[in-house]
């Protein structure tokens, strides 16, 4: 009963497989459960461009989603919209402008997905009231479970207004 080299070789080659074997998982826990690599992660952006005329005033809104991470998502339509709201009355200085919501219009309808690294845009074209100083467009797109908002405020004051808004706010899961 010495010391066998054969046998050691054998319970060290066992033990060597599995701490390679609990490694391996633990990389793959950390890597898709605690990374954020294939996290649903989208980018949007939302901008509108003023025209007034004698008749009728009018805005084009362009909404954006780009899909920058690396699994494909659904578009959900329950809750995706393009929300217009008008100023309330009239602005005054050092005080939060007050929001209506005038409309909401659908948006990706044709959309049932977005694949990894794809950007889709959709175009909205609606009338302004005359005596508008600014409108907000919110874009609300839901995937996933998540919702996501983009908003921008467009001045009604020149008909070269052109503002894009790269704000993303997560709301919940």
């Amino acid at each position: 009963m010495g010391f066998n080299v054969s046998d050691f070789l054998s319970e060290t080659e066992k033990v060597t497989k599995i701490l390679a074997i609990l490694l391996a998982g633990g990389w793959a826990y950390y890597h898709y459960f605690r990374g954020r690599t294939y996290r649903p992660r989208l980018e949007l952006s939302v901008s509108g461009d003023f025209a007034a005329s004698d008749t009728v005033d009018h805005m084009i809104a362009t909404v954006k989603l780009k899909n920058v991470g690396l699994s494909r998502l659904v578009l959900e339509q329950r809750g995706s919209a393009l929300v217009v709201s008008i100023c309330g009355g009239i602005v005054e200085p050092i005080t939060r402008t007050k929001w209506s919501a005038k409309g909401a219009f659908p948006i990706f309808e044709h959309h049932g997905w977005i694949e990894p690294g794809e950007t889709i845009q959709n175009k909205v074209l609606f009338g302004v009231p005359k005596d508008q100083i600014a409108v907000m467009l919110e874009f609300r797109i839901n995937a996933a479970g998540i919702k996501w908002v983009a908003d921008d405020i467009v001045s009604c004051a020149t008909a070269s207004t052109n503002t894009t808004n790269h704000t993303t706010n997560q709301l919940g899961r």
